[in-house]
């Protein structure tokens, strides 16, 4: 990075920066590496590596939620009683008409 002659301002809630920070040491960086990196990209491409428009989001309507919701829900289906008492493993084989040792081996 060279030396650094001049700073960036951003303003963010308090616990947006604290688990941004958070999250960039996980990642083996801090908010003045990942600020510079975004600024050679910017400066190398002429574009931002993200949608800034994504930025713009509107709160969902409740018809949105609600279909959402009911999205989520059919997929928590009820286990067929036939597999209930079976393994994962189990299951899997018997769903692909296999089963006992013949079935060993198969992934």
């Amino acid at each position: 990075m060279g030396n650094a002659e001049a700073m960036v301002t951003a303003r963010m809630g308090v616990g947006k920066k604290e688990e941004g920070n958070r999250v960039l040491a996980s990642l083996g960086t801090n908010a003045s590496k990942a600020v510079n990196q975004l600024y050679d990209y910017v400066i190398e491409r002429g574009a931002l590596p993200f949608d800034a428009r994504a930025e713009e989001r509107r709160p969902h309507s409740r018809a949105e939620v609600e279909a959402a919701v009911g999205l989520v829900d059919s997929l928590v289906a009820p286990v067929a009683e036939p597999y209930r008492s079976m393994s994962t493993k189990d299951a899997r084989l018997a769903r692909l008409g296999v089963s006992g040792a013949a079935g060993e081996g198969r992934r």
